[in-house]
Order: structure tokens, then C-alpha cells, then sequence
């Protein structure tokens, strides 16, 4: 593989090793190797194979009745996977020796105690022959010992929960168990304290409520993407985000988790059947009906008071969402998703609201033979635009209007070939920067990470941010609304999809925005308490003296 040639210098590319216990592995595992195989910023040099000649066992009646108080936990797995299938399985497992076979090969035989494995010294000066940068491991026990000193950067392994507040395992079970709305995955350096290794980086997605299967497959297609893109920063940037130390080390004052006993299994079981019966009988009866709320005060000022705003209701049989605003000529032209509950797609609409509050009906004014929603729009150059959401057609959108604020015809399209949502544009700096959230695989949740991209003008063309994704937290990265100036400082809305979709709404104060670095800070989280009956908020517009939300209800079918 030729090295990437930068200016007038070459770099070389990071030279990685595997630690595998065989060439079959889950698909994430094969996602990478495949992605280090075919970049140009990274080489494998090394397979380190593991020769574990332990015998298997005989199982005894005596090992039976040892480990009978986990027994159902396994069942219950068993179950879970019958039941519940994701439509895009990431869990299966792929051949990778094609993939490897010209990759030099060191097979190690470690010694083993309980959970614990060591490499001995003549094997790790082996591995130490090649020089890696990096060794992943996607395979052995519990590694201690020199070899975890073996390469520059260490050995690097996933871990499918926030070390923050939960170390141990089995992965994504005790998220569900405690009813943790969120499940984290890091990437970390190891060290011989059992998850307390140094953080490279930290996704953080929801929880699902009931199924272990299709949360650990939404959780491991996510991670996936980490661990490349760590190498390709290090490529990239260099070293400092691994040597710099931290100023503290991670306090850790959770239990360590081990497998549920079979009580355990049987309290969460009886949980997750009387909640699916609950949660089924809700969904036969109700629905989710999204309206408006929104305030009106004088002299450019928010409503800081939730309880204060008004509700602007849809016809009985559709709902409203994704507000966004134009003013002019003393009026608020507020454009959003309309849909009525007995068609597949929405469509775009217009409210028209004068300054005391008195609105028009709503009228159609885009229609798609794809969904149509969170229409976002901006002037430029004295022309109106608008880019509402086209996941469904895999595209990002630019209409202009020809007639405001009736008429508007496609101009061209931004992106494609990428499946994103809620696009938001922000001018800033001279340069126009756009805000969404996208998915890099089917299996992968819209809500998780958002992605910037910057322009010299709105039609493009458009590069990456640097850092994409820039935020990786399902609590605070999918687009609310535009970015809003007040009292000199620059906010951007952003949802809370981890109690449920649309369920809040954080308020990010932007510190930094530039095309090699993004920072924000969080200052304020509205969450749907002031009312029993709402249920959520996903949406935040500030325009001149309006201040325009969206909240949803359950309403009987």
C-alpha cells in the first residue's frame, strides 16, 4: 500500500496487529479489518493468533448445579434472539481469511487462569519485531502482562457500555435491566485495571426497551465506525489526543457487573412481557399527535417560561411538527410538517400568524411522492430557499421559492447517495456550514451522531468537517430548529431521543466552529414536565418575538 502523500512529505501508514482467537468474526470485526485493508492510512502487519489448546471440560452434574443460578440467562437469550429480529443483522459471523491471507501470521499460545490470559516474553518480543502502532483486540480473554506494552499506542478494545457507569458485562443487559434510557460504547486503551483503561473516544445511543438482540445489534453497527475513525485521526492529526493525559483519573463508584442470576432473569422477564402487553394495548388505542406551542413577547425577548405558551392545534386526524419561521412584513410565516394520519408521507405546509397571535388554516404547499419534513428555510441573496428532510429519496434538497410564500420548485440537490435528517444551515464567519444527522448503516439509529459540513455559499459544493462526527450522544446531537443568536452568543437546539424520539430539547451554547475544530456546551434542557398529557419536545425556533416549539400527546384513534 503506498503511503498518502501530504504537501511534499509522505506519512507513513499506521501499522496495526490483530489479535484474533480465529478468522471467524462478528460482522463489525470483519467492517473493520475490510475498511484497515482497503485505506490508505493504515496497513495490517501482523495477525496474532491465538492457540489456546485448553481442553473443553466434561460437564458434570456437579458444574451443572454450580452454575444452575445463570442458567436462564442463557434461555432467555436464546428466546430474545427467535423473537426478535433486526432487519439488517450485524451479529453474524464472517470468514476473514481471504481477507487476511497475505498478512504475516504469529500464532501464540497463552497461559490461562480463569478469565486472564498472558503472552510469554519471547512471543511479545515477536510481536514487537513488526513495530506496531496499534494492536485491536477482537479476540482472547482478559489480557495482562507485557504484551499490553507491546505496541506504540497500546492495545485498543471495544467496550459496549459507558465505563462511566458500568464496567463488566454481558453487554447491553444491565442498561435494560436498570431502565438506563442510554447504552455507551467506548474505544479503550487497556491497561490491567478491568475497564479503566484510557478513553479514545464514547458513543452514546438509546436503550431498547424490549429486546437485548436488537439493542446489541444497533450497539455494535454503530461501533463499528469508532475504531476507524480513531486511526484516521491519528493519521491525520497525530498522537496528541492519545499522549496528552488527563487531569484526573475516571472515578468509577458503580458495582462491577457480572451475569444476572436466574431471579433476576425472572424479575426482568415478567417486566418486559407485562410491558410489550401494555405498550401493545396503547399503541391499538392511541397515537402520537404532534401541535404547536409558541409565545409572543416584545422586544426580541425568549419565553423562558414553558408554562406560558400557547397550544396551536392541527385538525382532528393530522398532526404538525418541525416549525420553521420567516418574518416579514409583520408576519410569521411558519412553515412545517403536516400529516394526516390515514396517508404514508407528509407533506410541507404554511401557517401564516400575525403579531397578536391570530392564525391562518393551514395550506399545502410541497408535496413529494416521498416523505417531506423539518423544512427549513432561509433567505440568501434576496431569495427564499427551503430544505426539507428527503431521508426516504436519500438525498439533501434545495427548493427555491418562486412565489412567496406559496410556490417553490427544486433547485438542486446538495448531497446524495446518504441517508440524512434535519438539515440545518448557519452562516458564520463568512463560510455557510450545514448541521444533520446521517447514518452510515441501516442497522444504525438517525438520532446519534451529527455531522457537519462547510461551504463558501449555500448551494456548495460541500466538504466534511474535520472532526465528523462531531457529536456522538444521542442525548444532544439531532437538529432542533436553526441556530439562533441572543445577547451576542450563538445556540443551537438539538433533540433528546434517548427516553423516546423528540422526548427533549438541549440548548448548546457554540464555542468553537471552524473547519478543523467544533465545540459546544450545554446550557439549558427543556423536558415535556409542565404538562402530564405531552409527552415530548423536539423542536425550538426563536424569530424576532416568537418562540415556536412542537410537543406531541397521546390522542385515541
Amino acid at each position: 500500500m503506498e503511503p498518502t502523500s501530504i504537501g511534499n512529505t509522505k506519512k507513513s501508514p499506521i501499522r496495526i496487529g490483530i489479535l484474533l482467537n480465529k478468522y471467524d468474526v462478528n460482522y463489525p470485526y470483519y467492517h473493520i479489518l475490510e475498511t484497515l485493508q482497503k485505506c490508505d492510512y493504515a496497513e495490517i502487519c501482523l495477525i496474532i493468533l491465538n492457540r489456546d489448546k485448553q481442553k473443553k471440560s466434561k460437564i458434570t452434574l456437579g458444574k451443572i448445579l454450580k452454575n444452575f443460578n445463570y442458567l436462564l440467562f442463557q434461555v432467555y437469550q436464546l428466546v430474545d434472539k427467535k423473537l426478535f429480529k433486526p432487519k439488517h443483522n450485524v451479529l453474524k459471523s464472517v470468514d476473514s481469511t481471504s481477507l487476511l491471507k497475505n498478512v504475516p501470521v504469529l500464532e501464540v499460545t497463552p497461559t490461562t487462569k480463569n478469565f486472564f490470559q498472558w503472552i510469554s516474553d519471547d512471543d511479545v518480543n515477536q510481536i514487537k519485531s513488526y513495530q506496531p502502532d496499534i494492536l485491536i483486540r477482537m479476540g482472547f480473554k482478559i489480557l495482562k502482562g507485557e504484551i499490553l506494552k507491546s505496541a506504540k499506542y497500546g492495545i485498543w478494545s471495544y467496550h459496549h457500555a459507558d465505563n462511566k457507569i458500568n464496567r463488566g458485562g454481558p453487554p447491553g443487559f444491565w442498561e435494560m435491566f436498570e431502565k438506563n434510557p442510554v447504552t455507551g460504547t467506548v474505544v479503550q486503551i487497556l491497561s490491567e485495571d478491568l475497564d479503566n483503561g484510557q478513553v479514545l473516544t464514547k458513543s452514546i445511543g438509546a436503550t431498547h426497551k424490549f429486546s437485548l438482540n436488537l439493542s446489541r445489534n444497533s450497539l455494535y453497527a454503530k461501533s463499528m465506525y469508532l475504531m476507524p475513525r480513531l486511526i484516521r485521526r491519528l493519521y491525520l492529526e497525530g498522537d496528541q489526543f492519545i499522549t496528552e493525559p488527563a487531569a484526573l483519573p475516571e472515578f468509577y463508584n458503580h458495582r462491577l457487573y457480572v451475569a444476572p442470576t436466574n431471579a433476576q432473569v425472572l424479575s426482568f422477564s415478567f417486566r418486559l412481557v407485562t410491558g410489550s402487553f401494555t405498550k401493545y394495548l396503547r399503541q391499538l388505542f392511541y397515537r402520537n399527535q404532534w401541535f404547536l406551542l409558541f409565545s409572543l413577547r416584545k422586544n426580541g425577548e425568549l419565553q423562558p417560561s414553558m408554562r406560558k405558551m400557547k397550544k396551536l392545534m392541527p385538525p382532528s386526524g393530522t398532526f404538525w411538527a418541525d416549525p420553521h419561521v420567516i418574518y416579514r412584513d409583520s408576519k410569521y410565516y411558519i412553515f412545517l410538517e403536516e400529516k394526516n394520519f390515514s396517508k404514508k408521507n407528509a407533506h410541507v405546509s404554511l401557517i401564516i400568524m400575525d403579531e397578536k397571535g391570530n392564525c391562518s388554516p393551514s395550506q399545502k404547499i410541497l408535496e413529494r411522492p416521498y416523505h417531506l419534513s423539518y423544512p427549513f428555510v432561509f433567505t440568501f441573496d434576496g431569495n427564499d430557499y427551503m430544505i426539507p428532510e428527503t431521508r426516504d429519496n436519500k438525498t439533501v434538497e434545495l427548493y427555491k421559492c418562486v412565489e412567496f410564500p406559496n410556490e417553490w420548485t427544486l433547485q438542486q440537490t446538495l448531497l446524495s447517495n446518504l441517508m440524512a435528517v434535519d438539515c440545518t444551515l448557519h452562516e458564520h464567519n463568512g463560510k455557510w456550514w450545514m448541521f444533520l444527522n446521517k447514518v452510515e448503516h441501516s442497522a444504525v439509529s438517525s438520532n446519534d451522531e451529527l455531522y457537519i459540513y462547510h461551504s463558501a455559499s449555500p448551494f456548495g459544493p460541500w466538504e466534511e468537517h474535520e472532526q465528523n462526527p462531531v457529536v456522538s450522544d444521542v442525548r444532544r446531537a439531532r437538529p432542533a430548529g436553526k441556530l439562533f443568536s441572543y445577547k451576542g452568543k450563538i445556540y443551537r437546539p438539538s433533540q433528546d431521543c434517548s427516553v423516546t424520539y423528540g422526548y427533549g430539547i438541549r440548548l448548546n451554547e457554540i464555542i468553537t466552529l471552524t473547519e478543523s475544530r467544533f465545540e459546544e456546551k450545554e446550557v439549558d434542557f427543556i423536558e415535556p414536565l409542565w404538562d402530564p398529557a405531552f409527552k415530548g419536545v423536539h423542536s425550538f425556533i426563536f424569530e424576532k418575538n416568537l418562540t415556536l416549539m412542537d410537543a406531541f400527546r397521546k390522542v385515541r384513534r
